[in-house]
C-alpha cells in the first residue's frame, strides 16, 4: 500500500479462522460427476441431449431413448427413454423420481418424458467345447464360464447390442486351452430390440478332452 509516494509495510492478522474453503476436488471424483454438471447446463431439446442428461445423473449407467416414430398411439412430443442403474437391474423409485425432476427441469415445456426399466434379454449359450489334450477339462471349463461371464457382463453390454453368433464362437475359440468349439445356442444371431441389454442364460458347457496341443 502506498501513501504520498511512500511504500507502507502493513501486516494483517486475522483473528478468526477462515470458513467456507474445501479441499481440492477428487480427481475421480471430478471424473464421476463432471458430466452431469456439465449436463445441467443443458437444455434438453434432441433425443442425445435426453440419453445424455440421463447418463451423466448420479446413479445412472446407461440409458436409451425409444423410437417412438412408427408408432401412431405416441404424442409427437413424447419421450420414452429407458434408463438402468450403475451394476445393473432397475431404478429404485426414489432415483426414478429424481432423474424425472432432474429432466423436467432441462426439457422443453411441450415435452413429456416417461421412464421405463430396461429388459434383460437373457441368451442361454449351449456348447461343447473340446480342449486340447494337455488341459484338464475342469479348469478349461472355468476360464470358458468366466470369459462369457466378462462378455455378457452388465458394464459390457449397452442397450440394443445384438449378439453374433460368429463373435461367440471366435470368443470361445480364443478361450486358453481351446481346441475348438460346437455351439449349439444360440443358434444364429440374436437381435436386441430398443430398451433391451442383453445378457448371460442358462449356461450349458460340455467340455472334453481331445484336441491335439
Amino acid at each position: 500500500m502506498y501513501l504520498d509516494g511512500t511504500l507502507l509495510q502493513i501486516h494483517v492478522t486475522n483473528p478468526v479462522a477462515a470458513t467456507g474453503g474445501a479441499d481440492p476436488e477428487a480427481l475421480d471424483h471430478a471424473r464421476l460427476h463432471a458430466p452431469a454438471e456439465l449436463a445441467a447446463l443443458w437444455k434438453a431439446v434432441t433425443k442425445a441431449d435426453f440419453q445424455s442428461l440421463a447418463e451423466g445423473y448420479p446413479g445412472i449407467a446407461k440409458a436409451q431413448v425409444l423410437d417412438t416414430n412408427d408408432c401412431a398411439n405416441i404424442r409427437y412430443y413424447v419421450v420414452n427413454l429407458a434408463v438402468a442403474p450403475n451394476g445393473g437391474g432397475y431404478c429404485s423409485p426414489s432415483l426414478k423420481q429424481e432423474l424425472a425432476a432432474y429432466l423436467e427441469g432441462r426439457k422443453v415445456i411441450t415435452t413429456e418424458v416417461n421412464l421405463y426399466d430396461p429388459a434383460y434379454r437373457e441368451i442361454a449359450v449351449d456348447a461343447e467345447v473340446v480342449a486340447y489334450s494337455t488341459e484338464d477339462p475342469a479348469l478349461v471349463r472355468g476360464r470358458v464360464e468366466t470369459t462369457l461371464r466378462d462378455f455378457f457382463a452388465f458394464e459390457c453390454m449397452a442397450f440394443g447390442q445384438s449378439v453374433y453368433q460368429s463373435d461367440l464362437v471366435a470368443l470361445l475359440d480364443g478361450v486358453r486351452g481351446v481346441s475348438y468349439v460346437h455351439l449349439f445356442a444360440p443358434a444364429g444371431d440374436v437381435l436386441i430390440r430398443p430398451g433391451e441389454i442383453p445378457a448371460l442364460g442358462a449356461l450349458n458347457l460340455d467340455v472334453k478332452r481331445g484336441g491335439q496341443s
